[in-house]
Formats: C-alpha cells, sequence, structure tokens
C-alpha cells in the first residue's frame, strides 16, 4: 500500500485558551437544549463585532437533557461593551437560562476553571501535554534502564486489555481495525493505519503516523516504542491469542513513521 498520511487537521481541546496580546473572556452559559438556541447566542456576540475565539458544550447533548453548557471564549480587544453589559443582554434571549463571566487569568490567557472533572464517553479523562507525557515516559527508562523499558512494555499490556474491553462494551469489535484507529485519534495517540490485517495467518501490520511515545525521543536512532507495542499485542492478542509485535520502522531512529509487525508468539 502506498504510504499516505490520514487526512486530518489538528484539534486544540479548549480548555486554556491563549492568545498573546489579547485580551480574552470567557462566558459560560446554560442554554436550552433545541435547535437554534447557540444561534440565538452567536448572533448576539456578532452585533456587537465580537471575535469567537473558541467554542464548545461542556457535555454531550444526545436531546435528553432540557438544557446543556455552551463556554464561549471572546476577544475582547477593542471591543466597546463590558462583558457584564453583554451578559445582560444575552439574558434576555429565550434559549438562554444562566450566564456566568470568566475574566482572563493571565495575560492573553483564560482557564475553564469550571470544567472538571474532564470525561469521555462516560468515563473521567486525564490530558498530558507532549512535554510532560515525554518526561513520565521518558523519567522511567532513564531511571530504570532495562527495566523500566519492561515495565512501559507490560503497562501498554494492561493499557491494551482494558482498551480490547472497552471497545467490546462500545460494540466496535466489529471492525477493530477501525476502533484502533479511532481510539489513536480521539486520545491523541498517534494516527494508526493498519495496511495489512490477516487473521487466518494471524500477521498484521499497523503504521503509525506521529506516534506519541517516539515524536519525544527523535534522534535516539533505534526503535523506541515499548508502551504502545505493549498496547498493539494485546488488542490484536486478545482477538488471535498470544502474538508479539515487533516495531521495524520508527521516528526516533529516521523513519518517517513507526510501523509494527504483529504475528503469532512462538516463545
Amino acid at each position: 500500500m502506498k504510504n499516505i498520511r490520514l487526512s486530518t487537521s489538528p484539534r486544540d481541546l479548549g480548555l486554556v485558551v491563549l492568545c498573546k496580546g489579547k485580551k480574552l473572556a470567557m462566558l459560560q452559559l446554560e442554554i436550552t437544549n433545541r435547535p437554534g438556541s447557540l444561534a440565538e447566542v452567536v448572533s448576539v456576540i456578532a452585533n456587537h463585532k465580537i471575535n469567537i475565539v473558541y467554542i464548545s458544550n461542556s457535555k454531550t447533548s444526545c436531546g435528553f437533557e432540557e438544557t446543556t453548557m455552551a463556554s464561549i471564549y471572546l476577544d475582547m480587544t477593542d471591543v466597546k461593551i463590558k462583558p457584564e453589559e453583554l451578559m445582560a443582554e444575552l439574558r434576555k434571549c429565550r434559549s438562554v437560562k444562566a450566564v456566568e463571566h470568566i475574566p482572563e487569568q493571565y495575560p492573553g490567557m483564560v482557564v475553564d476553571e469550571r470544567g472538571f472533572p474532564l470525561y469521555m464517553i462516560g468515563e473521567r479523562a486525564v490530558v498530558f501535554r507532549m512535554p510532560s507525557f515525554t518526561a513520565l515516559l521518558e523519567g522511567i527508562r532513564e531511571q530504570f534502564g532495562s527495566a523500566g523499558e519492561a515495565f512501559l512494555y507490560y503497562m501498554g499490556v494492561k493499557v491494551g486489555q482494558a482498551l480490547y474491553n472497552a471497545f467490546s462494551e462500545l460494540g466496535m469489535l466489529g471492525d477493530i481495525e477501525k476502533a484502533i484507529t479511532h481510539w489513536g485519534i480521539t486520545h491523541g495517540a498517534g494516527l494508526f493505519k493498519i495496511v495489512e490485517y490477516n487473521p487466518e495467518e494471524r500477521r498484521c501490520v499497523v503504521r503509525v503516523y506521529d506516534l506519541i511515545e517516539c515524536l519525544g525521543a527523535r534522534k535516539k536512532g533505534l526503535p523506541h516504542s515499548m508502551f504502545y507495542r505493549g498496547v498493539l499485542e494485546a488488542i490484536i492478542g486478545s482477538d488471535w491469542g498470544p502474538v508479539r509485535a515487533e516495531e521495524q520502522k520508527c521516528i526516533a531512529a529516521g523513519a518517517d513513521v513507526c510501523e509494527f509487525l504483529i504475528t503469532p508468539r512462538t516463545d
């Protein structure tokens, strides 16, 4: 198959918004869960020529709840209306039940200090930025050497087993290839693309673009993944029985992508 990158665009989670040199504000609104509610709010903001920097719902609205929460980050630089005046106008909207103003806590930065705890599909979630995640994995390697690498691998196996169970609960096992790809995207792990999948021979090739474990280890010169190697072994092995994942290409060793060959375990 051709080595083609999946078509994606970066996604900012919006938990913190930073616009250097700007004056920011955040409005958190409780609005009715019906078509047109958000449009009504946005039209009021647009009437004052205020640019929306970021907007999101803080919870999934499937139509069962009467209201939902919207977080709107605004660029208030050179805007004449004050946040309190804008809030007064918004409260007149039929769709708005409540509105709260969160001013920037640092120059050009607003933190959504109301948005806790974090959830994904009904489960608690945690977010690592790249420097912190790299420090976690590389710190284990530096402190414990080969024992640390084994630890990362077995951590990955446990995570992979938990992921397989989650795929089962969510009804995703009908297409395990698609499930792995979607998990990698939604969790920021990397762009996982299965380029060969042969259950009869128990042979699988997984190509990963921008694998986060190896991005922070560029120029190491050798295949670097231990954690996600364990993850892939556990997921595929839960279907096929014991398998081994070998990282044949790695961005830490100078390749364009990381690539794993998964075959039956013989030891």
